[in-house]
C-alpha cells in the first residue's frame, strides 16, 4: 500500500515556486533566465538560483542559491542536518549568497551554527520563516 502523502510534501514545490517569488521582488529579477528552480529531484540539494547585480557601477553579478523546507510538524524548529547540503553545494559553486527558507522556525543553535559557518566561507547566509515570507 502506497503510503499517503502530508500536505508539506503534496505542497512542497509549491513553495519552492513561492520562495523564488519572494527573491524575485526582492532582487528586482524580471527576466526569467536570471532566476530558475532546479527540477524535482527530492535529493536534498539547492531548489533554485537567482542572479542579479549587486553594484550597478561594477555590474558584479552575484549567485544566490536557496534552499525551500516546508513541514509540517509545526512547533518543531528546522535542524541543520536538513538543509546542510545547500551549504555545500552554495561552496562548491563558489555562490555568493544562500538563502534556507521554511515555514517553521531555527532553533537558536543552528543560527548560531549558520554564523559560524558563513564567516569561515565568506558566503552570505540568510534565513527566512514563515513570518518573512508573508507577502
Amino acid at each position: 500500500m502506497k503510503k499517503k502523502k502530508t500536505n508539506a510534501q503534496k505542497y512542497s514545490r509549491e513553495f519552492e515556486k513561492f520562495v523564488l517569488t519572494y527573491l524575485k521582488d526582492k532582487f528586482q529579477i524580471e527576466d526569467n533566465n536570471f532566476a530558475k528552480l532546479t527540477p524535482p529531484s527530492g535529493d536534498g540539494g539547492y531548489d533554485g538560483v537567482v542572479y542579479w547585480i549587486s553594484d550597478m557601477s561594477s555590474k558584479k553579478i552575484q549567485e544566490t542559491i536557496f534552499e525551500a523546507k516546508l513541514r509540517s510538524a509545526l512547533g518543531h524548529a528546522l535542524s541543520m542536518n536538513e538543509f546542510s547540503k545547500a551549504l555545500i553545494i552554495a561552496v562548491n559553486r563558489f555562490s555568493d549568497e544562500v538563502y534556507i527558507a521554511t515555514n517553521i522556525t531555527f532553533s537558536p543553535e543552528t543560527i548560531y551554527q549558520l554564523r559560524f559557518y558563513s564567516k569561515r566561507t565568506g558566503i552570505n547566509i540568510k534565513t527566512l520563516n514563515g513570518r518573512f515570507l508573508e507577502m
